[in-house]
């Protein structure tokens, strides 16, 4: 009986995470991801930090699914090597969970003259969850409900991961 008082709460609690996730995904914003996924040739994923770096292999395995080529780097010094390979049908995912505003504006700065599909999966300072915007802009949401580790993150990638196969 306690097992399945459990189980019951699990599933509310995972319902509840899904659905704080949908509230913060603009509807343009995300149908444009899906747009520039299905057309990129190559997507590169950058996330500063090891928490960036979990979601980035989670999201590098899910796409990869797809059939798209995803490199995944995590270092500065790599990212300059990596902006010379970067072409105009390619798509550039940048993480920031540790919340390096500063360091992934500098990037982004590198990107414009790219002409580049860009977009941004974050966490800002103070209770907010994951955010998947178009061309690096956050969105400053606020909600009551307070961050737990990665799991939110997983649930994105694999929200975004079943649109892109449909």
């Amino acid at each position: 009986m306690e097992s399945l008082i459990l189980l019951e709460n699990l599933i509310e609690d995972t319902q509840s995470k899904n659905e704080i996730m949908l509230k913060l995904i603009e509807e343009e914003a995300l149908g444009d991801f899906v747009e520039k996924i299905s057309k990129s040739n190559r997507i590169f994923v950058y996330g500063k930090g090891v928490s960036s770096s979990i979601v980035g292999q989670e999201l590098k395995r899910a796409f990869t699914k797809l059939g798209k080529y995803v490199f995944d780097f995590y270092k500065a010094d790599e990212f300059d090597s990596v902006l010379s390979l970067i072409r105009e049908d390619d798509c550039i995912i940048l993480i920031d969970i540790e919340n390096s505003k500063d360091y992934l504006n500098l990037i982004n700065e590198k990107l414009r003259g790219k002409n580049v599909s860009r977009f941004f999966i974050g966490l800002d300072k103070g209770k907010k969850v994951p955010i998947c915007t178009y061309d690096f802009n956050r969105i400053d949401k606020n909600y009551d409900e307070i961050y737990k580790g990665l799991e939110l993150y997983s649930m994105l990638i694999r929200f975004l991961y079943e649109l892109c196969k449909l």
